[in-house]
């Protein structure tokens, strides 16, 4: 509900005193005097366990509010919104999509009169466990809803209901263990491009890409990553930059891939290694070392996740141009990374305006022969735009290493996304820079 919509709701109330409840349901602006967070909960579970979810309950006001905690059955209907479902049958009424109902699993501590007072200026928290029954399978869906009971001797009574979407998966421990797993996402080698040649000579070497398939149902998709090359010059690295970088000792000129000429794009299929032929061709009047980074952009495939995600691996590329080669041994280590998990999003007061900030985690796992520096950025691609930023931890890696990635976003305009199962709010794009001396 927007400002404008209240306001009219509010001159309604003036004019019939007692006579409106107004309910604002899942989390409106209309009351930005008092908090619920967080306001959805998603969670992949196995029969038996139980969850745990903390709600902070936060009053700006000048008086004291009493909230009234309900579980209660929510479905999205054909437009994908959530709606509030009073069939007994949620998973069978008309109009919804069919997921089977949790609501019966929550629980919390309350007296009799199941009533929370939080005092004015003061937050107050609830905690709601989740049992999840040993026999559960497959998809479920319910909602907690914080109604906001007016006080007694209020002129005008305006009732809040604030409705928090819970959606749990079950697993088996098995299934369960699968996905918590991180799983090889890519593989590139060679790490370094090492290669030394007469003045005139044309020198080859592949590129070899692997992804594996880790589906784990036969129904389910494994879809093709993209990639592509490109050439760089490293003193237009930034990161690379030395006193001795420049365009006399460069070779991204000399640098050409596959077999047809320069390809812009290729396709990475699951579990079948990808060969790039890269050739480099030296002029006949070189002499001396020169370098040059070969970057490689992968684009794996966005099923359901709400961020895209763009590695941009820098490859170092060095060419020794002498009479007499050295027969220097070929770097043959390869450059891992692991996807470990989803990118969820949650809304963050600390940010601002919980309805329109965000805030999440994740993780990567890197093994580098090198140290790499790691760096992240972010942009926007849904209409509700935002401003997206995203930080690193560690900087700076070598060997295996675990990297968190903290992204937050603010001026998310919700109001602004598509109804669909699936939307895509903004692209990652995650750096891996030697750091390596040429």
């Amino acid at each position: 509900m927007n400002a404008t919509r209240f306001k009219l709701y509010k001159a309604l109330a003036l004019l019939l005193l007692n006579a409106l409840v107004l309910s604002v349901l899942f989390a409106s602006t209309a009351n930005a005097q008092f908090v619920v967070q967080p306001m959805q909960h998603k969670k992949t579970l196995s029969p038996g366990m139980t969850d745990t979810i903390t709600f902070t309950l936060t009053n700006k006001g000048e008086t004291p509010v009493q909230v009234r905690p309900t579980a209660i059955d929510i479905a999205r209907n054909k437009n994908n919104e959530w709606q509030v479902v009073k069939s007994s049958t949620p998973e069978t009424e008309a109009g919804h999509t069919s997921v089977q109902s949790c609501k019966t699993w929550l629980s919390w501590p309350h007296t009799a009169d199941n009533l929370i007072t939080v005092p004015a200026k003061k937050k107050s928290t609830v905690k709601v466990s989740i049992q999840i029954p040993s026999d559960a399978n497959g998809k479920y869906q319910a909602a907690m809803m914080f109604a906001l009971i007016p006080l007694p001797d209020a002129q005008i009574k305006i009732r809040y209901d604030f409705v928090v979407p819970i959606e749990l998966k079950v697993l088996s421990p098995e299934e369960l263990a699968f996905e918590s797993t991180p799983k090889l996402y890519h593989s590139i080698a060679p790490a370094r491009i090492d290669l030394e040649g007469r003045p005139g000579q044309i020198l080859t070497t592949t590129l070899t890409l692997y992804k594996p398939s880790y589906k784990r149902f036969k129904m389910d998709k494994d879809l093709p990553t993209s990639v592509s090359l490109k050439a760089i010059d490293i003193s237009d690295i930034n990161e690379l930059k030395s006193p001795s970088s420049s365009p006399a000792t460069s070779c991204e000129s000399w640098l050409t891939w596959s077999t047809s000429g320069q390809q812009d794009t290729f396709s990475m299929e699951p579990n079948k290694p990808t060969q790039i032929p890269v050739s480099v061709e030296i002029p006949k009047e070189a002499s001396g070392v020169y370098n040059s980074v070969l970057q490689v952009v992968l684009m794996p495939p966005v099923k359901t996740e709400p961020i895209a995600t763009r590695y941009l691996i820098d490859i170092p590329v060095q060419v020794s141009v002498g009479e007499t080669p050295t027969q220097k041994p070929h770097n043959q280590d390869n450059i891992l990374i692991y996807n470990t998990g989803r990118y969820d999003l949650q809304q963050d007061s600390a940010l601002g305006d919980p309805f329109y900030s965000y805030s999440g985690e994740n993780y990567i796992e890197t093994v580098t022969p090198f140290p790499t520096q790691i760096t992240a950025s972010m942009k926007a691609l849904s209409p509700a735009k935002g401003d997206w930023t995203c930080c690193a931890m560690p900087k700076l890696v070598q060997n295996h290493a675990r990297v968190k990635l903290n992204f937050l976003v603010k001026k998310l305009d919700i109001d602004k996304l598509p109804a669909s199962n699936h939307v895509l709010l903004a692209e990652l794009e995650i750096k891996l820079i030697p750091q390596t001396k040429f």
